[in-house]
């Protein structure tokens, strides 16, 4: 079953979808989606990959993050640690949820750094997880992009990112985090695929997260000539399929 949700915060509605399989208890998967993107995910990815799941017994949840999509706020508004403050929000009503057995995150690209963060933060809670391109090398990404031109100030305080408006406040607090640190903390199951074509989070980025979780038991999926947001239906298909049977297992 597939039903509209909302969770309320201090600084707005987030708006969602769960979907529950029609049994008892389930263990659960929360889904983060990645910078300027929605709920959908890439390709609908998150929307087919919660269908997936349902149908082998497990359930999921997936928000626009405030600003984005059909939630609260303006895109300028947010901040990479404003939407790990949410994710900790999800988990606190997820946690409510009588019927989920156990709490599993996935994220893609900005949304899998925070879903590695909020994995490391609490590693007792978060039982599975799985990153998709994870972009812990965000700072370096945002960095290069101010110093590029890619994205332009287009007033005091904002700037232009592909139509959107990015604050000054996002830009200037990426730059000064260490994505990396403490992801060794997690030591539950944990998947990690990345396209070694991805021209956005490139897949050389791998190593320095890799050697910083510090496990030889990381299951690391490549994704031969895999793009960023998994643009060939090969890709796509790899990475449900290696989905689902991470968190079917």
């Amino acid at each position: 079953m597939e039903v509209y949700c909302e969770v309320q915060t201090e600084e707005g509605v987030l708006r969602g979808m769960l979907n529950r399989p029609n049994q008892k208890k389930y263990p659960l998967v929360v889904m983060l989606h990645g910078f300027t993107a929605n709920r959908n995910g890439p390709r609908f990815a998150f929307v087919r990959l919660a269908r997936l799941l349902e149908k082998q017994g497990i359930g999921s949840i997936r928000f626009d993050f405030l600003g984005s999509g059909e939630s609260d706020l303006d895109f300028e508004e947010m901040t990479y640690m404003a939407e790990c403050k949410q994710v900790i929000h999800i988990l606190e009503e997820v946690k409510k949820l009588e019927d989920v057995s156990e709490i599993y995150l996935l994220g893609h690209s900005m949304g899998g750094a925070i879903a590695g963060n909020i994995a490391a933060l609490f590693p007792d809670l978060i039982k599975k997880c799985c990153l998709w391109a994870p972009a812990f090398c965000m700072p370096a990404l945002i960095g290069y992009m101010k110093q590029s031109g890619e994205v332009n100030e287009i007033e005091e305080g904002v700037y232009d990112c592909k139509g959107l408006r990015l604050s000054h406040r996002f830009v200037e607090e990426i730059l000064n985090l260490d994505l990396l640190l403490h992801l060794e903390d997690y030591e539950n199951p944990l998947m990690i695929i990345h396209g070694t074509k991805d021209e956005t989070v490139p897949f050389e980025s791998s190593k320095a997260y890799l050697n910083q979780y510090q496990r030889a038991d990381v299951e690391f999926v490549e994704i031969p000539d895999g793009s960023h947001n998994y643009e060939v239906y090969q890709e796509i298909s790899a990475v449900l399929e290696n989905t689902v049977r991470f968190f079917t297992e």
